[in-house]
């Protein structure tokens, strides 16, 4: 007989992408929890798909805040050229929080969410 899987494991299975974007060198808003749930991010890859390195800024924003060093979750990140980073988390999110992005040059870092909104 086989062991059934952990069950702290088993909730990544659930786990599902919830946004892709190519950010660009203005502060946007990449994702939005939905106000009605609460979302825990399980992994954040960054893919390099340029021939040169770039940075990336990350803010975490509370409903009614805005972009500021004092809500970066990563700042000035540097994502080598053509490499992908990963970040396994979690992060956790509350009705309505957001995730804005910025990268110091547009068009070069792909940016996946994975996680689970409940």
């Amino acid at each position: 007989m086989s062991a059934l899987p952990n069950p702290v494991f088993r909730s990544d299975l659930r786990a599902r992408k919830l946004v892709s974007e190519i950010p660009t060198t203005t502060a946007r808003s990449f994702y939005q929890c939905p106000s009605t749930k609460t979302c825990e991010i399980k992994s954040i890859v960054m893919t390099n798909i340029h021939s040169s390195s770039t940075t990336v800024n990350l803010y975490h924003l509370r409903p009614g805040e805005t972009v500021a060093t004092r809500n970066a979750l990563y700042y000035e990140v540097t994502v080598p050229k053509n490499a992908v980073l990963q970040d396994t988390g979690p992060y956790y999110l509350g009705p309505g929080d957001s995730l804005w992005i910025l990268c110091s040059t547009g068009n070069h870092v792909t940016v996946t969410l994975y996680g689970i909104e409940e």
